[in-house]
């Protein structure tokens, strides 16, 4: 404005009209800044800690007296500029995860000496719905924990969150108590109710599953297909199993009461109408029911439609082919 004036000789109000400006304005002086050092001090204070935003630098300043409102310390902050920034969340992939120590060569031999001295585990505890058999949680402990205590192995199991709804975590992990390796796994199952008895039916199936596919371990009869399928799984009777060296004798005694020296695959009088297959005997037992049973024996695995024609059902369990005498 004043070089205006000075150079085309005009007065103040034609110079700022020509310019555009505010007569107020070009008579008043700029005011210092009454924030000057309220502002350098927050500048610091952010500095040094990157990750305090506006309430907590308040805070500092309040106490060193610099301020009281808190309007006017969001201002400045705003004014700066200090706004953080959101941090995005990484998400790590589910194969990423860190499920083993960076060596488990101890670990693995007494792994390997644990699965050399388990047994199979014996299903005892029937489900009411599925009338079907399972191993408990019991069993599997009883299968397993003397083979680990006795390799030196600690076994310990705690649930986590997960990222699932309606889920929940199970971490199973081994550790060798000699060298600290140690190797783990997450199981991931749904609850069935949103409450505690959910939760202790959640947590315990999923220990019995994921300490089994840990250790290698097997049922008697695994029947995970047929639950997966949705089958039901029959009740039968127990039979008792007959050795091999029960068999040859009584087949002996049968070729030496009829007076022949080679073993004859037919039944007896009173079973005539079973057929006379190649291979196959008809052996009687009795059940724990006390009714008197047939058992196949023998070459029975080319013969499994004929056997069902005459009546005879198999027994997953015993692995063997029966049926009740009064039913023959």
């Amino acid at each position: 404005m004043h070089h205006i004036q000075a150079a085309h000789g005009y007065s103040e109000r034609r110079a700022c009209r020509v310019i555009q400006f505010n007569r107020c304005s070009a008579r008043r002086p700029p005011s210092e800044d009454r924030d000057l050092l309220l502002r350098t001090r927050m500048l610091e204070l952010a500095n040094d800690r990157r990750r305090f935003g506006s309430p907590r630098l308040h805070e500092l300043l309040r106490r060193e007296e610099l301020v009281q409102n808190h309007k006017r310390t969001e201002r400045i902050y705003q004014e700066e500029n200090l706004s953080l920034r959101t941090r995005k969340r990484v998400k790590r992939p589910s194969h990423a995860r860190i499920y083993d120590s960076d060596s488990i060569t101890k670990l693995a031999k007494a792994l390997i000496n644990v699965q050399r001295t388990v047994q199979p585990i014996t299903k005892d505890a029937e489900n009411p719905f599925t009338k079907s058999w399972y191993a408990s949680l019991n069993s599997v402990m009883d299968a397993c924990r003397n083979a680990l205590i006795g390799n030196g192995i600690w076994l310990c199991q705690y649930p986590v969150p997960v990222e699932q709804p309606n889920s929940l975590g199970l971490v199973t992990k081994l550790t060798h108590a000699e060298s600290g390796q140690w190797q783990s796994s997450l199981a991931v199952v749904p609850l069935p109710k949103a409450d505690p008895q959910g939760m202790e039916s959640a947590i315990t199936y999923a220990r019995r599953y994921a300490l089994t596919a840990m250790l290698g371990m097997v049922t008697e009869d695994d029947d995970g297909e047929d639950a997966k399928n949705g089958k039901k799984s029959p009740t039968w009777p127990k039979l008792p199993v007959i050795p091999a060296e029960s068999q040859k004798a009584r087949q002996r005694d049968q070729s030496t009461t009829n007076g022949s020296s080679a073993p004859s695959n037919r039944p007896p009088a009173s079973l005539e109408n079973l057929p006379s297959l190649e291979g196959v005997t008809y052996p009687q037992v009795t059940a724990q029911d006390g009714r008197p049973c047939i058992i196949a024996t023998g070459n029975t695995q080319a013969k499994k439609e004929l056997l069902t024609g005459s009546g005879f059902r198999w027994n997953p369990q015993r692995k063997l082919w029966w049926k009740y005498v009064d039913a023959a």
